[in-house]
């Protein structure tokens, strides 16, 4: 199965479990529109800001045929295959944006009423919890993607920790958004 195959298998099959745990099955359409609508652009928000920046950055910031032309062709490749090194598309895979994005994550899942914005960070969540899953295979490609831009000597055990910690956390966050 390929790696976009995947993704969206996992992004459907969690969408279904917020949809089944929060109970909106029971003919709220809308809810249910909202949920799968946020939780999927939340999952195309990462690749989507890393691509953007780095055709900005490598490139006149002109929005013409061939911005779009490149935009399209980066996001058609495979999201390893396009390991950055220390630009601006490498914040939003680094530790100091994760620990970030969950502080604000808990914001929105708390103080949000809305499916919309819950589901939107949830997802992007998702996206990134994924990625970090699949580079903590090998772990120099975990310390290069997480934690090029703001090195940081880690061990093995010290890596597995980050990992399964946010992923956790993750869950955790999932849950309160249930319950909330």
């Amino acid at each position: 199965m390929k790696t976009k195959s995947r993704l969206f298998l996992i992004w459907a099959v969690y969408a279904a479990v917020l949809v089944f745990g929060t109970g909106v099955y029971k003919g709220q359409w809308l809810s249910i529109a909202l949920i799968f609508t946020g939780s999927l652009f939340g999952m195309l928000l990462p690749k989507l800001i890393f691509v953007v920046s780095e055709l900005m950055l490598s490139q006149k910031p002109a929005v013409n045929g061939s911005f779009f032309t490149s935009l399209l062709s980066m996001i058609s490749q495979d999201s390893h295959s396009l390991i950055p090194t220390t630009r601006t598309g490498q914040l939003v895979y680094s530790y100091p944006f994760l620990f970030a994005f969950g502080l604000v994550s808990l914001y929105i899942v708390t103080s949000s009423s809305g499916w919309f914005g819950k589901a939107l960070v949830l997802g992007m969540g998702l996206r990134l919890m994924i990625d970090l899953f699949m580079s903590n295979k090998d772990k120099a490609v975990l310390q290069q993607r997480w934690f090029s831009a703001f090195p940081a000597k880690l061990s093995h055990t010290e890596l597995n920790i980050f990992v399964y910690g946010s992923i956790g956390i993750w869950v955790l966050l999932t849950i309160l958004a249930l319950k909330a």
